[in-house]
Formats: structure tokens, C-alpha cells, sequence
């Protein structure tokens, strides 16, 4: 039953995540929009994203998340 529920958060993590990645980019456009943050600001801070993703997988292991 455990396993039950970690596959279905998964799943629902699956068919969630393009609508997160479509509205993170909508905010971008409304923050580059606004002059808030700008096209080159995104260039320069990109690798940071790399590191946010780095800890989220240091934190939350698919392992983990799969219920192994």
C-alpha cells in the first residue's frame, strides 16, 4: 500500500511538473516585462539553477520518493 501511494505521487509529479515549468517561464516574462529581472540577468545567474536542482536531489532522492 505504501508503494501504492509513492508511485502515485510520482505520477502526479509527472503530469504536474510541465504545468510548474510553464508557469515559471510565464513569471519570468512578467518579471522581464516588468524590468525586474532581465534576459541578461538570466544568462548570468543560470548555473544557480543548477545548484538548486543539485540540492533537491541531495534532499528528495528518487529513491525516497519511490518508496525503495
Amino acid at each position: 500500500m505504501k508503494q501504492e501511494n509513492s508511485s502515485e505521487a510520482t505520477q502526479s509529479l509527472g503530469i504536474m511538473l510541465p504545468g510548474f515549468a510553464l508557469a515559471g517561464l510565464g513569471l519570468f516574462f512578467l518579471l522581464n516585462n516588468l524590468n525586474i529581472v532581465t534576459i541578461q540577468d538570466l544568462g548570468r545567474w543560470w548555473p544557480l539553477s543548477l545548484i538548486v536542482i543539485g540540492f533537491a536531489k541531495l534532499l528528495y532522492p528518487a529513491s525516497r520518493a519511490l518508496g525503495r
